[in-house]
């Protein structure tokens, strides 16, 4: 994790101190331009921008003559937390401890007013005053979000019909499609998220929840402490709420993040669509599944790394690691996979890892993920016959299998015995 540079509080050069060769400012601007060139060609490699840091801190009270020539601190004393907040927020993204869901209410938190009471055409959206300004801006931020990879949902207590009204009779930045689950209904909004979450197949620990409601959010903060609530009620404090605590900071950008609301919305797709069948191997027969697989590479790292580092529920060891761990791994001694699925509702993206060290004629596995978009469509079936045609050509004729069991991998705990493995010393062997 890298800073890059932040401005002086002083400039000799006034204004042309940016595009003066001679000005601190200019070169400022060229060292971070070059540090961003670095970190774009060497992967491992995350800028913490400290330059937008300081500017949001204010560079009057960031920087402070008196702690640098007492102690050489390059800033303030006072501007330690929200540098330590901001460098924490990296860590925690690269150890997959991000948020991954935002569940709104409606009235009054993405628009003004009540649907059901006031009507559509009475809602403040818009341009119309400077309260529907800020609501367009908060649907706008969530919109942004929503494009780079956050779910959002809908918690409302509503009539349905009504609120999916709203949007499509008014012009707003948010659509009834951009919510990959939309709940509007007199249940209490516990049970609205609990059943959000058992839709999306997510943990209650992966949502932020905003409500303009007090009443409502000390609901969720009782009977589910885990939820992240906001603390005000008013919709110009929405975005700095979910924007300064840095639920959602990304460390990279990939394919599937850009498509995940999709594939959230494909995936309830399938379990309707699983309704209209009987026998469950007839429905996985009509929905045309595609298998691929392929090593670690260049072109996959960046998303491997993620899905390791984010996968909680079938991962049979609950191993992360970094960008520079995986790359360490394309050296021959381990067997990599990385899989993807495509059906008749689309691609899915790289969904599934796996890794193993091979040893002489055995192969250890200690990383085996796989998304929870894809549960049941026998992924992992196919996986591990690939691994084993893989076994074969290498001349591996021993699988030996580890298990860590975590809060959250129950799912995985039999999947050895049920692949025909065989316990023996608290591991598991496959003889090829």
């Amino acid at each position: 994790i890298q800073n890059n540079f932040e401005f002086l509080d002083t400039r000799a050069l006034g204004n042309i101190d940016s595009s003066s060769p001679l000005g601190k400012s200019h070169f400022i601007n060229s060292i971070n331009a070059q540090l961003i060139d670095y970190a774009l060609a060497h992967k491992n490699v995350l800028i913490h921008d400290l330059n937008y840091l300081a500017a949001d801190y204010g560079l009057a009270r960031w920087h402070s003559l008196e702690h640098w020539y007492l102690y050489k601190y390059a800033f303030s004393l006072s501007a330690i937390p929200a540098y330590c907040h901001s460098v924490a927020a990296i860590i925690k993204s690269a150890l997959g401890k991000n948020k991954k869901a935002i569940v709104v209410d409606l009235d009054n938190t993405l628009w003004g007013g009540v649907v059901g009471d006031d009507g559509v055409s009475a809602l403040e959206i818009g341009t119309n005053s400077a309260k529907a300004e800020a609501y367009a801006a908060f649907q706008e931020y969530l919109k942004a979000l929503k494009n780079r990879g956050v779910v959002l949902a809908v918690s409302s207590k509503n009539d349905y019909a009504i609120a999916k009204q709203a949007f499509e009779e008014r012009n707003m930045p948010l659509k009834f499609d951009d919510f990959a689950v939309f709940k509007a209904s007199w249940a209490d909004k516990a049970t609205q998220i609990a059943e959000i979450a058992h839709e999306l197949n997510l943990t209650t620990d992966s949502f932020v929840f905003i409500d303009d409601n007090p009443a409502e959010r000390a609901l969720i903060q009782m009977n589910m402490p885990e939820v992240v609530t906001n603390n005000s009620d008013d919709v110009t404090q929405f975005i700095s709420f979910i924007d300064k605590n840095m639920f959602f900071e990304p460390i990279s950008l990939t394919r599937e993040d850009f498509a995940r609301q999709d594939y959230y919305k494909n995936k309830l797709l399938h379990e309707k669509s699983a309704e209209n069948f009987v026998d469950y191997a007839e429905y996985l027969r009509s929905l045309g599944l595609v298998y691929s697989f392929e090593p670690f590479s260049e072109g996959n790292i960046e998303r491997v790394t993620q899905l390791i580092n984010k996968t909680n529920q079938f991962n049979i060891t609950g191993l992360r690691l970094t960008m520079a761990d995986v790359a360490a791994r394309m050296n021959g001694h381990y067997l990599n996979v990385a899989g993807g699925l495509t059906d008749k509702f689309g691609d899915n993206g790289i969904i599934t890892v796996f890794s193993g060290l091979i040893e002489q004629h055995k192969l250890t596995i200690d990383l085996w993920l796989m998304s929870c978009r894809v549960f049941k469509r026998d992924v992992e079936i196919k996986l591990f016959e690939h691994v084993l045609n893989c076994c074969k050509n290498r001349n591996i004729t021993e699988i030996v299998g580890t298990y860590q069991p975590t809060a959250k991998n129950a799912i995985v705990a039999t999947l050895y015995d049920d692949l025909g493995f065989k316990e023996s010393d608290r591991c598991w062997k496959f003889m090829i």
